[in-house]
């Protein structure tokens, strides 16, 4: 009887991993400024600029890939939404303008690797973790 509870107890297991499968993909995004200069916020890669301004602080904002619930006819969908770094400039703006400032100068875009989802499946003596992405954007808010 032992046994035959062992051997179920390890087909279970073995029968009930879950693989997750990450496939190469490139594509490619672009930021475009233009939508915060027509407002009079100024933004440049550059740790310096020729003219004068007052220092507000540093900010660092981040947008995370991750899975959304909508709901759908009466159902739980889930969507995957991913990261770009437009999301996370457009929070970098808002809280720029929350703080009184209207500029971002040293502005740095870090791409990074973060978990998105945690799964446990009862036999299993670990969780099973998918990757996502993240992208933060910092720089240090001005006011001209």
């Amino acid at each position: 009887m032992r046994k035959l509870l062992f051997l179920l107890f390890i087909s279970l297991l073995l029968f009930s991993c879950k693989i997750v499968k990450f496939y190469p993909e490139t594509y490619s995004n672009a930021l475009d400024f233009k939508s915060y200069t027509e407002k009079g916020f100024f933004i440049t890669t550059s740790p310096s600029v020729n003219f004068d301004y007052e220092p507000i602080g540093m900010v660092s904002s981040s947008a995370r890939s991750g899975y959304n619930k909508e709901l759908k006819e009466n159902k739980s969908k889930r969507v995957y939404f991913r990261a770009n770094p437009s999301d996370a400039l457009n929070e970098l703006h808002r809280e720029a303008i929350k703080r009184g400032a209207n500029g971002v100068i040293d502005l740095k875009i870090y791409y990074e690797t973060a978990d998105v989802k945690n799964i446990w499946i009862f036999p299993l003596p670990f969780p099973i973790v998918e990757k996502g992405r993240q992208i933060t954007v910092k720089g240090m808010l001005i006011k001209r």
